[in-house]
């Protein structure tokens, strides 16, 4: 997958749609049809479901604001009885209707020891 971003990003996308394929014919899925940058990305999607690649995947394509809507939260309340000390815990799930994806998102701040270390940087923008 990193091989067929790599081509797509040096414009080789003859070799890029050869590699994809490649991916996909190996889990007997046949070629892809249409744009080879959405194909590139719903493959790591699928591909790389829980190895926790989507943040940067989507941090890295710029498209946090296309990805993140109707974004849901979890509401996890533990609660001891005094009494007896069993825990309760209640799980809900809400809906975040005031997230909002920012620029910021897409980069980390740099530390402050590291901005003292060299005073060239520039802190990333939004911190």
């Amino acid at each position: 997958m990193n091989y067929v971003e790599a081509c797509m990003g040096l414009g080789d996308n003859g070799t890029a749609t050869t590699y994809i394929n490649m991916i996909r014919n190996r889990a007997g899925l046949p070629d892809f049809i249409g744009d080879i940058t959405t194909a590139l990305r719903h493959e790591r999607h699928i591909e790389f479901t829980f190895e926790n690649f989507r943040w940067y995947d989507i941090r890295r394509w710029k498209i946090l604001e296309n990805v993140l809507t109707n974004t849901k939260g979890m509401n996890i309340v533990e609660t001891t009885n005094k009494d007896d000390g069993t825990v309760t815990t209640t799980w809900q799930l809400i809906n975040c209707q005031d997230f909002k994806a920012v620029k910021r998102m897409y980069w980390i701040p740099i530390a402050t020891d590291e901005s003292k270390r060299a005073l060239q940087l520039d802190q990333n923008p939004g911190y």
